[in-house]
């Protein structure tokens, strides 16, 4: 699943309520306002954080009781502790509760920047849209506590501002922000677009970050969704070369009783460990998987078994042939590991000299996963074959394996 580079339609879709809902909450005005001034050589900014520049501002919004129906203007004062403290108009105090059930909260923002913010996401200008939001989200950072039914509108739009950095590849601001973000009590949607960032930073080499967002996720009481989420934010730490920090976020999820990647998790702190050069310790613990072919992990582990049978002083590059084959048949197109699981078989080929089969692997590798980096690794290993090469002729045992 990819996360936060989105359309601008579907960010359109998603913005629509907050907009329609902060138009419904705004005073009518006397005059039709004025547009929001576009902002001045926004893409000129720097990437940076911006807390600072915020600190000071507090968030205003309308509570609304959900059993009387009545709403009254709140200012947020404290986040500390288990309850938000609002002031209200008449210089009173509200305590609620985190984890209420009993309010609904609506943001009370300036709509022209809020219509302004979507149409310049509309035309891909990620800049402006980022622009645009941040007196709008900064304040409501400490609110993102508060559930998806309680305060739908906000976390939409601190959504919204995630996702326009990062398409702005604003993430050192993004990076910032999430660190603002209460995720380790918020919803799923929250820390799902602040694992979009740290997915983003992973990606770009910048894993130290990626872990520190990971590293404040309740992992023992998130989600699958959740959970799902940071094996992706570990795909792109392990495909960095991060082995160190991946092994030990595997061992945290692999020990988690109810994680459904689990296996997958324990497999992948085997790949590491052996890519470290632990292989006493990664054949320790590949001993004690059991795994049926009907197991969609069976491919994982096959491909793991594979890169055991290539270590050592004596390599089996066949038995390892033998494993990543049996690990394509029994796996899917969808699985994350195949496109590496489809090279590592097309390298077995290749180093038994059967460059026909090896080819015919990286052009597949090519077609199916165009934009994976092992696809550019196999594009690079191909192998120009002539009629008259002795090592691809009909007399070769080696290089007349076929899969």
């Amino acid at each position: 699943m990819k996360h936060l580079k989105i359309s601008a339609i579907f960010v359109s879709a998603a913005f629509a309520a907050s907009l329609a809902a902060a138009q419904q909450a705004a005073p009518a005005p006397a005059a039709a306002p004025a547009p929001a001034e576009a902002p001045v050589s926004a893409k000129d900014k720097p990437d940076r954080s911006y807390s600072a520049d915020y600190a000071g501002q507090k968030a205003n919004l309308s509570l609304v009781d959900k059993t009387s129906k009545s709403e009254n203007p709140v200012t947020l004062k404290s986040a500390e502790g288990k309850e938000l403290v609002f002031s209200d108009a008449a210089g009173g105090e509200l305590s609620v509760a985190k984890n209420t059930k009993a309010y609904r909260f609506r943001v009370k923002a300036d709509k022209k920047l809020l219509t302004a913010a979507r149409e310049a996401a509309n035309d891909s200008n990620w800049d402006a849209a980022a622009d645009y939001m941040r007196p709008v989200v900064y304040p409501l950072a400490p609110l993102a506590v508060l559930s998806d039914d309680v305060f739908a509108e906000g976390n939409a739009m601190i959504e919204f501002f995630l996702s326009s950095l990062s398409n702005a590849g604003r993430l050192k601001e993004a990076s910032a922000y999430v660190g603002l973000l209460p995720i380790q009590d918020a919803s799923d949607s929250i820390c799902g677009a602040a694992l979009g960032i740290a997915r983003s930073l992973a990606a770009r080499g910048q894993t130290g970050e990626a872990e520190k967002i990971v590293d404040r996720i309740r992992l023992n009481s998130a989600s699958p969704e959740v959970l799902s989420q940071v094996m992706e934010v570990l795909d792109q730490m392990r495909n960095a070369g991060d082995y160190k920090r991946c092994v030990l976020l595997y061992s945290k999820l692999s020990s988690l009783k109810d994680n459904p990647a689990k296996k997958q998790a324990a497999l992948w702190g085997v790949f590491c460990d052996m890519a470290m050069g632990n292989e006493l310790s990664a054949r320790g613990t590949l001993s004690s998987i059991e795994m049926d072919r009907s197991v969609p992990e069976f491919s994982l582990l096959q491909m793991v078994n594979g890169m055991l049978k290539e270590k050592g002083d004596k390599p089996d590059v066949k038995g390892a042939l033998e494993l990543y084959s049996e690990g394509v048949v029994f796996g899917s197109l969808t699985d994350p590991w195949m496109p590496e699981l489809l090279y590592k078989t097309a390298m077995a080929y290749k180093k038994i000299k059967n460059f026909v089969a090896s080819n015919e692997i990286f052009a597949q590798l090519e077609t199916l996963y165009p934009d994976n980096p092992f696809a550019a690794l196999g594009k690079k290993e191909v192998v120009a074959i002539k009629k008259d090469n002795p090592e691809n002729s009909a007399d070769d045992g080696e290089g007349d394996e076929e899969e």
